[in-house]
């Protein structure tokens, strides 16, 4: 998958997760229990986190620079 890709990915699942979570507590009427949120929704958000990170930040080597992988002698 291309970085355009994923990042526009990760992107619309972290802003999907955060919409679930509200409708679910718009819906159910309760307040956010912190063992709660730790146990359901705390995993979820380090994943999706973890990569829009990996997608914003992840700079993609310069394809002209390749590595030297042998030497002629």
């Amino acid at each position: 998958m291309d970085r355009k890709s994923f990042t526009i990915f990760s992107l619309v699942g972290f802003a999907a997760m955060v919409a679930i979570q509200l409708g679910e507590i718009w819906l159910t009427h309760h307040n956010i229990d912190a063992v709660f949120f730790i146990v359901q929704w705390l995993p979820l958000y380090l994943a999706w986190g973890a990569m829009v990170a990996i997608a914003l930040f992840y700079r993609k080597s310069d394809p002209e620079h390749k590595p030297n992988w042998h030497i002629q002698l």
